[in-house]
């Protein structure tokens, strides 16, 4: 079962509008915010999974090498971001145990570089 804590759904009807899913302005006032404030935070047991901080930089949650799901299991395409690679070669096979943090992308077999 599916149960939606927050249904946001909406039909726009016209193509001469143009829409914002979500919109949310913010304004430190004068006050500012420290360097770890975000604008949107989506997290799972108190861990960041995605986030957008006030800057525009948006923050993918990072994963070892070992908590990537099977390549083949999520198909090609798929992408991710760890932080123990041992090279940061492109398109190679990302093997974990170093200290690169990679964009890594599965091509359905296993999970490469880039």
């Amino acid at each position: 079962m599916t149960v939606s804590i927050a249904n946001m759904s909406q039909v726009w009807m016209s193509n001469t509008n143009t829409y914002n899913g979500i919109a949310m302005s913010i304004s430190t006032m004068g006050y500012g915010a420290n360097a770890s404030s975000k604008l949107l935070n989506f997290s799972v047991d108190g861990n960041t999974k995605f986030a957008l901080d006030g800057n525009g930089t948006i923050i993918v949650s990072n994963n070892s090498f070992a908590m990537l799901p099977n390549a083949n299991t999520v198909g090609a395409g798929a992408r991710a971001f760890v932080y123990d690679a041992t090279t940061t070669t492109f398109a190679s096979a990302v093997i974990g145990g170093g200290s690169n943090r990679v964009p890594v992308y599965s091509n359905g077999r296993n999970w490469l570089i880039g």
